[in-house]
């Protein structure tokens, strides 16, 4: 166990243990790491992080102590709105994430359908591609969650099975733009003439590219409309920490109407403390997020988010004619902005990505679900721009490298083992056996260097035992150990 040390450590000291903490981390200024860390510039990142540090101390929970904090999230929520084609009716919030714009849009979906519709048991339908904080959201709020299957060669819902899943609890449909997975857009007309025609709400969901998707268009891209001009939707989540290059801590969630947005607001006045009124899930929350965001929006403009697209979306479309000219990988669906899934029906995709790892390349593997086919995702950003070239190479050059490589006797074991398991016959003991079997957990500083046989162990499992696989995983990671 860890104690606080006796005496304080100096400035020095401190700041140099950090450093050599950070050793371990990954170098993603290399422009080599397909995930997490948006970048567009040094100079942006220089002003976002002066702004951050500027309130850093500030305390939005209450705005009328910081009016500037107010301010700025006005000024942000309302730019925002226009940059999704709302009007002056539309009203949100600055968020954490998009986990917490999307959990707020849930909640106020729950408490609307509540109060106006009288649905004791307000329920939801989204596709498989949906991100899973909906499903994180459903299980906080205790709502139930429909999830449909998805075309298997355009990765979008259809529209009759949103129809064959409603019934008199429908509150809320979800649709994704794009869905992180596959970079596609979902059929959002058709899905918020559904909820219309209904009297429900519908949710679009732009965490990972609603930003930047206008851009996109702007520059020829046939993007499927989205937004707050296509009648029927009535919240949207984006987050400005993605594609607006803005300061980990940076969402907006948006309602068609304030009175809509009424429902997401929680106060509470029995009790000895002071007034209590908060829009959003957190109560205290420093202004630096908020402040480098407006920053960013502001320093970047509509100009500058332009050219970043236009580098993107270049870099895009040759990473795809690259792809599409290998004989051993593919495309799935059609991305409509720079989220991409690369397939293989001839080789071991997640031997794949493992090499590409030892290469310095960290792409995302991606199991197949409900039928899908298993891939890698890349999300391309302006620090990967000038490596497209680079990458396309090392891809061709891995591809003969895992040719004819077979699974390994290890993961027909486990699969075995756990083919058949439910997930109450997985003890937390015989959790941590298994993850030592394939150098995961059970003692070890974290996962292997290669996770090709965990990836393919995991693929072959009922949902709900993967899950518990992880959380097992999870809870002996996230322990203090003491170093040698």
């Amino acid at each position: 166990m860890m104690k606080m040390p006796e005496k304080g450590r100096s400035r020095d000291q401190i700041l140099e243990s950090l450093r050599d903490y950070r050793k371990a981390d990954i170098d993603w200024r290399e422009g080599k790491v397909f995930g997490y860390i948006f970048h567009v510039n040094d100079e942006a990142e220089k002003l976002v992080e002066e702004a951050v540090n500027m309130y850093l101390w500030e305390n939005a929970l209450d705005p009328t102590l910081f009016k500037s904090l107010l301010r700025m999230e006005t000024e942000i929520v309302s730019m925002a709105a226009a940059h999704l084609q709302g009007d002056e009716n539309v009203s949100g919030s600055f968020t954490s994430g998009g986990t917490e714009s999307v959990m707020l849009a849930v909640k106020t979906a729950r408490d609307w359908a509540r109060k106006e519709k009288g649905i004791a048991e307000p329920e939801m339908i989204l596709p498989i591609t949906a991100h899973p904080c909906f499903h994180k959201a459903a299980h906080y709020f205790d709502i139930k969650a429909h999830i449909l299957p998805v075309d298997p060669k355009t990765f979008k819902p259809r529209i009759e099975d949103y129809q064959k899943a409603m019934n008199a609890n429908t509150a809320l449909l979800v649709g994704s733009a794009p869905s992180y997975a596959h970079g596609v857009v979902d059929p959002i007309a058709e899905i918020a003439a559904l909820a219309q025609e209904n009297g429900i709400l519908m949710h679009v969901d732009g965490c990972i590219g609603g930003f930047m998707l206008p851009y996109f268009r702007k520059l020829g891209a046939d993007v499927t409309p989205f937004d707050f001009s296509v009648p029927g939707v009535t919240s949207m989540s984006m987050d400005l920490h993605k594609y607006a290059f803005a300061a980990k801590g940076a969402s907006v969630v948006l309602y068609r109407t304030n009175a809509l947005r009424k429902h997401q607001l929680f106060a509470w006045s029995n009790w000895t403390g002071y007034t209590l009124i908060n829009p959003t899930i957190q109560s205290s929350k420093s202004g630096g997020p908020l402040a480098g965001a407006w920053a960013v929006l502001n320093f970047l403009g509509e100009e500058g988010y332009l050219e970043a697209a236009r580098n993107m979306k270049e870099a895009t479309d040759q990473y795809i004619a690259g792809i599409n000219g290998m004989k051993d990988f593919y495309i799935l669906g059609e991305p409509e902005m720079s989220l991409v899934a690369t397939a293989s029906d001839t080789l071991n995709i997640f031997e794949v990505c493992d090499e590409l790892a030892q290469r310095g390349w960290h792409v995302q593997p991606q199991p197949g679900v409900d039928g899908l086919k298993e891939n890698f995702h890349i999300t391309i950003m302006p620090q990967h721009v000038p490596n497209i070239d680079q990458l396309l190479k090392d891809i061709a050059e891995v591809a003969e490298l895992v040719r004819g490589r077979q699974p390994s006797e290890l993961v027909a074991t486990m699969k075995g083992m756990l083919g058949a398991m439910k997930p109450e016959d997985l003890t937390d003991e015989g959790i941590q056996n298994m993850l030592g079997m394939v150098g995961v957990g059970g003692g070890s500083d974290g996962a292997p260097d290669r996770m090709a046989e965990v990836n393919e162990i995991l693929q072959s499992l009922p949902p709900e035992v993967a899950d518990k696989l992880l959380t097992g995983f999870y809870n002996e990671l996230n322990r203090y150990r003491e170093t040698k």
